[in-house]
């Protein structure tokens, strides 16, 4: 009984670290921030951002009965660019990621859409200096926003997406379930000693998860597409378990506290003396 138990008590605990280590920072609005500005600023991102931004420029400017020469092309790819390295990107977009995120909750399977119009006055500010009729190209800001397709989104990323909601509290969930389940082995349990030293054991074995899923999760995402697609999906994954040491860390003190209260409380063992012969 103490063993089944325990046993199922570190099974509920490894489904907790790894709900968490894969949802956790995606399921807070700070964390989304940071895992959508992460993957905006890798080099496949920036890249696909920058070409969407510019591809509206063009478009606005053909609207109005002019075009773009390559050059001014160029400027205006270097100074969007330099917009989305900054590193206060995701206080600017803060708001408008957020509600991306609402959205992705609401319809994991449907477009989203990032409104970057709060980033044109800094791309008009680096190309008024040097080109005012470029700066004046860049389209109204009600215009600019950065569009993820629900075709561009391979169907397990879907599947992810849609679970975020359900995965909120689920690792809290999870934590309070095995501790009750421990606690009941080391009621159950005639040497409570011996017991927090198998389990501590245990936890500290458990620790290999997050290690493994920071070395798996990333490459493993990447792979269900190709080419820049593949290297955005690797960012993103890698941007969501970016907190798998906090997860390795909790698990380790978890599993060395229970080993040492196991060692140090460690119950004395009793010889039996043997019987004492009275001299003559």
């Amino acid at each position: 009984m103490l063993v089944v138990v325990a046993l199922l008590g570190m099974l509920v605990w490894a489904l907790g670290l790894i709900t968490w280590t894969t949802f956790g920072r995606a399921t807070t609005e700070g964390g989304f921030v940071d895992i959508t500005v992460e993957t905006i600023q890798s080099p496949s991102g920036t890249t696909a951002s920058t070409n969407v931004i510019v591809t509206q420029v063009d478009t606005a400017a053909k609207a109005a009965g002019s075009s773009i020469s390559a050059s001014g092309n160029a400027a205006i790819t270097a100074a969007v660019g330099q917009v989305l390295a900054q590193p206060d990107l995701g206080n600017a977009l803060s708001g408008s990621i957020a509600k991306a995120r609402q959205t992705l909750e609401d319809r994991p399977d449907g477009d989203i859409t990032i409104d970057v119009s709060t980033l044109r006055d800094q791309i008009v500010a680096r190309l008024q200096s040097t080109n005012p009729q470029l700066a004046a190209a860049i389209p109204p800001a009600t215009d600019l926003t950065i569009t993820v397709s629900a075709s561009d989104v391979p169907s397990e990323a879907s599947t992810v997406a849609s679970l975020l909601g359900l995965m909120k509290w689920s690792p809290l969930l999870l934590a309070i379930v095995a501790l009750v389940l421990l606690g009941i082995g080391f009621l159950v349990t005639d040497d409570w000693t011996r017991t927090a030293r198998h389990v501590g054991i245990g936890f500290i074995a458990l620790g290999i998860l997050p290690i493994l899923m920071r070395l798996i999760v990333p490459p493993l995402v990447g792979g269900v597409a190709s080419g820049s697609q593949s290297d955005i999906l690797e960012v993103a994954a890698s941007a969501t378990i970016a907190n798998w040491w906090i997860a390795l860390v909790v698990t380790l003190v978890v599993g060395a506290a229970l080993l040492a209260a196991g060692v140090i409380l460690r119950q004395p063992t009793r010889t039996r003396s043997g019987p004492v012969v009275l001299g003559r």
